[in-house]
């Protein structure tokens, strides 16, 4: 039997994305005009991973994805309330000391 509801959910995440599973963050980032792309964090197993992104490589923002559980796929968001100048290894460094 087809569970509607979870089907539901991950056409919506693969929609959203081009992808449903946790690598959605890179195409995610692309489509949105973001050539540069670092971690930040992907510590957790679930999926909830930060990146730092830049259209330019020198202005960065943060993208967040969350683990949509119990539905399938992920959730992208980019904080477009600040943003962070510099070398990725510079706004890395930044950030971790700052969060």
């Amino acid at each position: 039997m087809i569970n509607k509801n979870a089907l539901i959910g991950s056409l919506n995440a693969s929609q959203a994305t081009g992808v449903a599973g946790s690598g959605g963050y890179y195409q995610y980032a692309l489509n949105k005009g973001y050539q540069y792309i670092e971690v930040l964090n992907w510590c957790s197993s679930a999926g909830d991973w930060q990146f730092i992104i830049s259209k330019d490589g020198k202005k960065w923002q943060i993208l967040s994805q969350t683990n949509n559980y119990p539905r399938a796929g992920f959730t992208y968001e980019i904080d477009k309330s600040q943003s962070f100048t510099g070398t990725p290894e510079q706004v890395i460094d930044l950030i971790i000391h700052l969060f």
